[in-house]
C-alpha cells in the first residue's frame, strides 16, 4: 500500500484587502461574519480561510459544514456527495508543487516552499458540481497573514505558527509546559533564531496532532502524552512560521501556492 495523498494549499491573504466585499461574497457566511470583526489581518485571513474552503472544496454555504463535538470541521454529507476530484484524488495537479514524504515524530520531512501554481497561482481544485464522491477530510489555520488547508482521505490536522522574534511573550514561556525535555533542549533560551524554529516546530506539531484527533487542547498532552505517539508529521519552514501537517499513516504532501485574486477570479461573478 503506498503513502496517503495530502495536499496543502497555501494563500496569501494580503492581496484580498482590495477585494474584501468580492471575497465575502463568495464564502461561506460564518467566514464572511468573522471577516467583518477584529483586526485587518486576523479578517483577511478569515476571508483567506473561506475562499479556500471554496476555491478547493466548494464550500459556498454554512451548511456544507458539520462539525464534531469539539468543533472540528468536516464536510457535511450533502457537500460531499457532491464533491469528488476533477478527475481522481491521485490525478496530476495543474502547474508545478513541491512534494514530500512525511516522518514520524521529531523526525519529520522539512520542504522548502512551493512554486507558484500555473495559470497565475490556479492549483488542482476540486469539481464542484460532478457526483459521485469521495470520502476526505480537510484541516484549516491562520497566521502571519496565510491561510492553509490541508486535505486527504486519511484524519488529518494542520497548524501555522509565526517564529517568534523574541523568546519572552508569556504565549511562548507558557507553551513550554507542554515540550518534552528533548524539545526544551533544542529550544534553549530561545536567543538564536534556529531555537525559535525549534519553538514553533514543537507547537504546530502538537496542535496539529491535536487537530487530527479532533480534540484540540481539550486533551491535556501532559495528562495523556501517549495521543501524541503513532502519528505522521510533515514541517516546512515558510516566510517565518513553520507549518506542519499530521495524519495517521505515512503521507506525501503536495504543496500549491494558490493566488488570492486567480481564485477570485476563477470564482467569477
Amino acid at each position: 500500500m503506498g503513502a496517503a495523498e495530502v495536499r496543502l494549499y497555501v494563500l496569501d491573504t494580503a492581496p484580498l484587502a482590495a477585494r474584501m466585499g468580492e471575497a465575502r461574497s463568495v464564502v461561506a457566511g460564518r467566514y464572511r461574519q468573522a471577516s467583518e470583526v477584529g483586526p485587518e489581518r486576523n479578517r483577511l485571513e478569515e476571508l483567506g480561510c473561506g475562499l479556500l474552503l471554496r476555491y478547493v472544496l466548494g464550500v459556498r454555504h454554512d451548511s456544507d459544514l458539520a462539525f464534531g463535538e469539539f468543533g472540528k470541521p468536516r464536510l457535511a454529507r450533502a457537500r460531499l456527495a457532491r464533491t469528488r476530484l476533477a478527475r481522481s484524488w491521485r490525478a496530476a495537479g495543474e502547474g508545478t508543487a513541491t512534494r514530500a514524504e512525511a516522518g514520524r515524530g521529531d523526525a519529520a520531512g522539512t520542504a522548502s516552499s512551493a512554486e507558484s501554481d500555473a495559470a497565475g497561482g490556479v492549483g488542482s481544485r476540486l469539481d464542484d458540481d460532478a457526483a459521485g464522491g469521495i470520502g476526505l477530510e480537510f484541516n484549516l489555520s491562520n497566521d502571519v497573514g496565510l491561510a492553509v488547508l490541508a486535505v486527504s482521505a486519511r484524519p488529518i490536522g494542520v497548524d501555522i505558527e509565526n517564529v517568534p522574534a523574541t523568546y519572552t511573550s508569556p504565549v511562548e514561556l507558557v507553551a513550554r509546559k507542554y515540550y518534552s525535555e528533548e524539545q526544551r533542549a533544542r529550544i534553549g533560551d530561545g536567543s538564536a533564531y534556529d531555537q525559535r524554529v525549534a519553538w514553533a516546530q514543537a507547537w504546530t506539531r502538537m496542535e496539529a496532532i491535536l487537530k487530527a484527533r479532533g480534540t484540540g487542547f481539550s486533551l491535556d498532552p501532559r495528562k495523556h502524552p501517549e495521543a501524541l505517539d503513532g502519528w505522521e508529521l510533515w514541517s516546512c519552514e515558510r516566510d517565518g512560521c513553520v507549518i506542519t501537517v499530521a495524519v495517521d499513516v505515512p503521507f506525501e504532501v503536495e504543496l500549491h501556492e494558490i493566488g488570492a485574486d486567480a481564485a477570485l477570479d476563477a470564482l467569477g461573478p
